[in-house]
């Protein structure tokens, strides 16, 4: 038996580096003795010749030369092609022996066929994936699968840019890609990217989308305008779900299951914590019969996010954070939609009525019910039909949206733009009930929600 043309390689070529291969595994090489430096030089020279003949392709044999920033860009596509075919060998021994086997020219050419291989099975991958996408109002999802990856597999050019990631890729997954560059950084993120739209596709998109309202409200956002992944938050609720004894595809936790998961967690030591998630995790799978391995995997790596998720939310107490709990969907007005406003007979009908009544509740729900337009609502505030207990119960049917709009009326947001709305309270005088209701309502909020009106307010203007 002959002995192995490299025998220390595996041992000292281990910490190589795959954004980079040819280079590093030459210089880890040379420091191992593995190889010579008159080695390197030949390669060095072929590389060069490969160079030029790829300039003469790119300039359409028009010419030789090109800009030191064009001649740079072209070498690091042809580096990107030759690492691809020296990495596919999955060994640095195999590496090495391609080198001493075949030309620069040869393994670039092999190389340059994966990447034009890698770009259509991309395209093919892509075209599953955007066929499993989730009917969302995520702005960064839509704009990712509409514009960015379509974008990046027209222009992509394997011949003289493999290398560039010319893409504008906004959506982040759950877990990060392991390649930086090129199609292989692209493959690799839509194929992320159609195991999280697989798992996703267990759930109905309304029960996903009310899951997004849900995460928007608990961190007081709006949440289509933010850099959010699906998956993660699909997966947690129904993990969560299935922790409280549901079905997996329950993504709807109630305020109740959320004090009883929440309880139940609290009285567990932490040391218990990682088998009750793997075996929560385990009967999703099982309940969502999933059997595809990538998946499985995928899922599993999910897992060991959430836990390391998870211990810091019991230990910070703050859980209410991680379980999306379901709001009840305050009712819009319908000011923004249909200005029409109420008839004068129907108003005086709607003011009688809120008079009789000594619910608040029922007040709410009935002036929710009955007004059209913002100024309606307005009129009503002030047709004395209200006493003091009613109005923070009302105001509590009211989104960001139209506390907003009722606060720009109360405060001078640009009296002092840059101070807290809360310090702006303080300077507002008013001597009708409702505004000074209003005033005592909003102090009351938390302080994550107030910037969030005070940035409406000044959109408003």
């Amino acid at each position: 038996m002959s002995k192995p043309l490299f025998p220390k390689c595996t041992r000292k070529l281990s910490a190589l580096n795959p954004d980079n291969y040819l280079v590093s595994l030459l210089n880890n090489a040379l420091a191992a003795q593995l190889i010579n430096e008159t080695m390197i030089q030949s390669i060095q020279l072929q590389v060069m010749e490969v160079l030029k003949k790829v300039i003469f392709k790119y300039t359409g044999g028009q010419s030789s030369s090109v800009t030191a920033a064009t001649a740079q860009s072209l070498i690091n596509s042809i580096l990107y092609c030759i690492d691809a075919r020296l990495l596919a060998l999955n060994a640095p021994e195999e590496s090495l022996r391609e080198l001493h086997s075949k030309t620069i020219m040869e393994i670039y050419q092999d190389g340059l066929a994966q990447v034009e291989s890698c770009l259509e099975e991309t395209r093919k991958l892509f075209a599953q994936t955007k066929a499993s996408r989730i009917a969302t109002d995520l702005i960064a999802y839509n704009s990712t699968i509409d514009e960015g990856l379509p974008g990046f597999l027209a222009q992509y050019d394997p011949r003289f840019l493999a290398h560039d990631t010319m893409a504008d890729i906004d959506y982040p997954l759950a877990s990060h890609c392991q390649n930086q560059r090129g199609i292989f950084y692209i493959q690799e993120y839509i194929s992320k990217l159609n195991l999280e739209n697989q798992f996703c596709s267990n759930f109905a998109d309304p029960d996903i989308n009310r899951l997004l309202q849900n995460y928007g409200r608990t961190y007081h956002i709006d949440y289509p305008e933010f850099l959010l992944n699906i998956f993660e938050i699909v997966f947690a609720n129904a993990v969560f779900a299935v922790m409280l004894g549901q079905n997996a595809r329950h993504l709807t936790i109630s305020k109740a299951d959320s004090d009883l998961l929440r309880s139940q967690l609290y009285s567990l030591d932490l040391s218990f914590i990682p088998p009750v998630l793997k075996q929560s995790v385990n009967r999703l799978i099982v309940q969502l019969e999933i059997n595809d391995s990538d998946l499985i995997d995928y899922i599993k790596s999910a897992e060991n996010n959430l836990l390391h998720r998870l211990i810091p939310a019991l230990q910070n107490h703050s859980l209410d954070k991680l379980v999306i709990t379901d709001h009840p969907i305050p009712q819009p007005m319908v000011a923004l939609k249909q200005p029409a406003p109420m008839k004068d007979t129907d108003f005086r009908h709607l003011t009688d009525k809120l008079r009789q009544l000594t619910d608040s509740q029922a007040k709410a729900a009935l002036i929710m019910g009955n007004v059209r337009t913002f100024s309606d609502f307005i009129d009503i505030l002030e047709a004395d039909c209200l006493v003091s207990q009613d109005y923070p119960v009302l105001f509590q049917h009211l989104g960001d949206l139209e506390l907003s709009m009722l606060a720009r009326l109360v405060v001078d947001i640009f009296a002092e733009n840059d101070a807290p709305l809360v310090k702006l309270f303080s300077s507002s005088h008013s001597e009708k009930e409702w505004t000074s209701q209003l005033i005592f309502y909003l102090a009351s909020l938390s302080s994550e929600r107030l910037k969030n009106i005070q940035q409406l307010i000044i959109q408003l203007a």
